[in-house]
């Protein structure tokens, strides 16, 4: 009987681990419902078994699998996988849990939740000294977390975990996991525009994955090839890449990877050859394909179907090309439909959970109570009916007499609100009349110095009291509920030290040691920018107002948990403590601090609680005082109505040259994004102004003015931002040296500063500066600004394409511009008709690079060089062709045409009709 029960054991054992590696062969092929039911069943086995280290991975491949099909059940998997794994003590058990935990929370681009577990896989494997698949994996998912900030550190930061999971993997000999690092760190050089060294990763990727013969891989590899040679702009062997890519895939038994690189391969012909003709004959294909395996509602095919109808149009097509973009269109909105359709059904798995976990709660605690209710005695259940009568008329009579009452109470706050909000408003008009003739004032060159002392002071007043009315307002919103939170997913350290730093120059003028202590992480936090904004403003403000010269301000921030801790200590006046206990009322005035007007602090503590958080001060003898912030960070402290919800913008036309792989899922960025130069000796102030602007431009940023300035030279930025303090060289005279210099004349500059007064400002502007934000800045203003300037730099664009050849005119340009329009008219009048006038030449006759003539005169024009050239000889074209006796022929070999029936097609795409129908107009 003992040998027949030992058999049976193992019998068992053995199935549980078939079914085991059932269940993560299915997961790995995503046969999630096949998944689900051997790792079930593997899961019942090993707990019969009472094997705790099989229950934690048969849990942990349960967890996996519902996390992809929304049973439901993922929460409690997870804590069985953790619990066993902790029981059982085995550290790469552990590592492998927290690591699927980390990848669920990734895979959710819900990168705040995922870091921790991958920091806490890394810690196992240090503390136990292990390195496994595992380990290699984290550190990867870590180097995709730092990439997709896309600023300049991020990006750093990701190569270089790439280049340590790449060392790792070689240590535990996986050739698997060697070559995808190889495929990263190609697309990762490629990102950083190191070429050779992408080029090299590929190439490594590439013999690998042909000799293992890996369908998957191999077409991403030919995508990867393809984006290098865009990149050189080898556009030839980008198309060679793009034909063996497809003759690759034709011997496979692959299809939608077949499909996708003919689409690549139309796009290729359509924007890198203008060959719609050809493009079609490969779009042709892949619709075949997608038809053959009904994958219509994809991506995919919708970036094909717009793909067709952009060439029909182009080929003046129209009815198709609407056709065409009619199925693009129904496409996405399926798409959408079908996104919608999953995240209700995952609701409702939800919501069906959890009334589940409720019901057997509330049998629960029925059933607890029927069995009290039998033990009591009679006479104390009809006591008990009347003391509650008894109760409840005194409560009821209560209740009467406090509605009247908080009735009362509600009208006499009502009237106090209005009365604040209209009287704060009465206040603005009269302040404007006031501060506008003292600026006017403080511009006049003949004041004496006790003149100027006086203006100054009174401006400053008015601004306080402007300050005030704001304050004032801020509280009237309050009382009436109509602010609200609108909290956001940013890095809560780089804001703080971005708003702290604005106050470094208020405090230089006073003598003021200023010191900064804020710990810096990549941790994404969630919280209202503005609410936070003032919070720290009337903080500092305030103990700026209270810290006598040759004091000490101290900022300090920290997180613990799901809390992050703000403390702002300054030496000065020591506050009782029958002070601070009131120090946060209304219109409470401190005998200590005796110039303020009890407003500040009042509206400080009402935004904290507001953001759900806390507020304490604390006064030493000594005069050092102490105001403490405590609020939550987590998305969960917050209601769904407190969460801004800000739509994600998707670029119109899918282009395999931006794709970025990032654990199964990808980002695109636009190809055609404008450059933003960030100029600024605080690394926080340039990380957070970065964080802005990084979605929707190329960020560049440099320390001071004289790195700036040759940035802006090398690459010729749409537009720059720049601090006006700085080391070197300052922001004044980067400005001035923009300005003066040809090839940057017509770059907007927005300066950033924490100097307030009106000279400033006229300084800035009178160096040609188009814009001044002071400091602290409100980030919707900096982008409004941004926006702004770049709108106006597409209008007078279109101005200028209208020009046969681009003279100013009546065109407002800088005399930087016109000086360079001059040098390129010259240029024109001797090239233009030569059929061997090509950009190379252009920018060498230009005595300029090829980039910095192609950013020039697509910042002016909207125009590549070689779009440049062609349409500044078609507008030459059509005024030729309007002098009698000169054939079409000979128009188009004047202008520097070699072959008619080419020049016959640039003009129909230029002008919408060919020559002889232009003529007959």
């Amino acid at each position: 009987m003992l040998l027949l029960g030992i058999s049976a054991t193992s019998q068992s054992y053995d199935r549980g681990l078939k079914l085991l590696a059932k269940a993560d062969n299915f997961n790995k092929e995503k046969v999630w419902d096949s998944a689900y039911t051997s790792a079930k069943e593997s899961l019942t086995i090993f707990k019969n078994l009472q094997n705790d280290s099989l229950v934690a991975k048969a849990a942990l491949e349960l967890f996996y699998t519902t996390n992809n099909i929304n049973y439901g059940e993922q929460s409690q998997y997870f804590d069985l996988a953790l619990q066993n794994a902790l029981k059982v003590q085995k550290p790469t058990l552990l590592a492998a849990v927290y690591y699927m935990k980390g990848r669920t929370h990734f895979e959710n681009r819900d990168m705040g939740e995922a870091q921790p577990y991958f920091l806490k896989v890394d810690s196992l494997a240090n503390q136990y000294d292990f390195l496994n698949e595992t380990i290699v994996k984290a550190v990867m998912a870590r180097s995709e977390i730092s990439r997709i900030t896309f600023t300049h550190d991020g990006v750093e930061i990701g190569h270089d975990l790439q280049l340590q999971a790449l060392e790792l993997a070689k240590k535990i000999n996986s050739e698997e996991l060697i070559n995808d690092l190889y495929l990263r760190l190609s697309d990762m050089n490629g990102l950083i525009e190191n070429y050779p060294e992408a080029k090299r990763y590929v190439d490594l990727a590439f013999n690998y994955y042909i000799k293992e013969d890996n369908v998957e891989r191999m077409a991403r590899v030919y995508l990867t090839y393809m984006n290098y040679y865009y990149a050189v702009d080898d556009y030839d062997n980008a198309g060679k890449k793009l034909e063996e890519g497809i003759e690759y895939l034709s011997n496979k038994n692959n299809p939608e990877q077949l499909a996708s690189m003919l689409t690549a391969y139309g796009t290729y012909f359509r924007k890198r050859r203008n060959d719609c003709s050809k493009a079609l004959i490969q779009f042709e294909k892949a619709k075949t394909i997608y038809d053959e395996i009904d994958l219509k509602l994809s991506d995919r095919y919708m970036y094909l179907m717009e793909g067709m109808a952009l060439c029909f149009a182009e080929t003046n097509n129209f009815e198709k090309a609407y056709i065409f973009y009619q199925k693009a269109y129904e496409t996405k909105r399926d798409l959408v439909k079908k996104e919608n359709n999953d995240l209700t059904r995952e609701l409702e798995t939800k919501y069906q959970s959890e009334k589940k976990e409720q019901q057997i709660a509330l049998l629960a605690s029925q059933k607890l109570l029927i069995e009290q209710q039998n033990k009591n005695d009679r006479l104390i259940f009809l006591g008990s009916i009347l003391l509650f009568g008894i109760v409840s008329l005194f409560i009821f009579f209560q209740y009467r007499t406090r509605q009247k009452t908080n009735g009362k109470l509600k009208e006499l706050d009502k009237a106090k609100s209005t009365f604040f909000a209209n009287i704060s408003h009465e206040f603005r008009t009269p302040l404007s009349l006031i501060n506008g003739p003292i600026e006017d004032q403080l511009s006049s060159k003949k004041l004496s110095p006790n003149e100027r002392k006086n203006l100054n002071m009174a401006l400053r007043s008015a601004q306080r009291l402007e300050d005030l009315v704001d304050q004032l307002l801020a509280l009237s919103k309050l009382e009436s509920k109509n602010l609200n939170l609108q909290v956001q997913n940013t890095n809560l350290p780089q804001f703080l030290v971005a708003q702290a730093e604005a106050f470094s120059f208020s405090c230089s003028e006073k003598n003021i040691s200023y010191t900064i202590h804020i710990e810096k992480d990549e941790v994404v936090d969630w919280f209202d920018r503005d609410v936070l904004e003032k919070i720290f403003y009337n903080l500092i403000g305030n103990a700026i107002k209270y810290t006598p010269e040759q004091g000490t301000i101290t900022i300090e921030g920290s997180r613990s948990n799901n809390q992050y801790e703000i403390t702002i200590e300054n030496s000065g006046n020591f506050i009782k403590a029958e002070e601070r206990e009131k120090i946060f009322e209304r219109f409470y005035k401190s005998t200590t601090l005796s110039p303020g007007a009890g407003i500040g602090l009042a509206l400080t503590k009402e935004l904290t609680e507001l953001h759900h958080g806390t507020i304490l001060v604390n006064s030493e003898k000594g005069g050092l005082t102490t105001f403490t912030v405590q609020i939550p960070i987590n998305k969960n402290a917050f209601e769904s109505n407190e969460i801004f919800c800000a739509a994600i913008s998707k670029t119109e036309e899918f282009s395999p040259t931006q794709e970025i792989v990032n654990l199964e899922k990808s980002i695109v960025i636009p190809e055609d994004a404008p450059i933003l130069l960030i100029v600024d000796d605080n690394e926080d102030i340039r990380d957070y102004v970065s964080s802005i602007f990084e979605t929707i431009y190329i960020v560049l940023s440099a320390k001071d003015g004289k790195e700036g300035f040759e940035k802006a030279l090398e690459h010729i930025p749409d537009i720059v931002i720049s601090d006006v303090m700085m080391p070197v060289e300052d922001g004044f005279e980067l400005t001035k040296h923009l300005k003066e210099n040809q090839l940057t004349s017509h770059i907007p500059v927005v300066l950033l500063t924490a100097k307030n007064q009106v000279t400033a400002k006229l300084e800035g502007m009178g160096i040609g500066a188009d814009a001044y934000v002071t400091k602290p800045f409100n980030p919707q203003l900096l982008r409004a600004n941004v926006d702004n300037l770049i709108e106006n730099r597409r209008k007078l664009q279109q101005r200028f394409a209208q020009e046969v050849i681009l003279a100013p005119k009546d065109i407002a340009v800088s005399s930087e511009d016109e000086k360079f329009l001059e040098r390129l008219q010259k240029v024109l009048d001797e090239y233009l008709t030569n059929p061997d006038f090509s950009a190379e030449t252009f920018a060498a006759e230009m005595a300029v690079s090829r980039m910095q003539l192609h950013r020039k005169l697509k910042a002016l024009t909207g125009q590549t060089t070689t779009e440049f050239i062609r349409s500044q000889r078609l507008r030459l074209a059509s005024k030729l062709l309007k002098v009698d006796k000169i054939s079409i022929s000979e128009v188009g070999y004047a202008v520097g045409f070699n072959d008619p029936s080419y020049f016959t097609k640039c003009f129909k795409q230029e002008f919408g009709s060919s020559p002889s129908e232009y003529l007959s107009k």
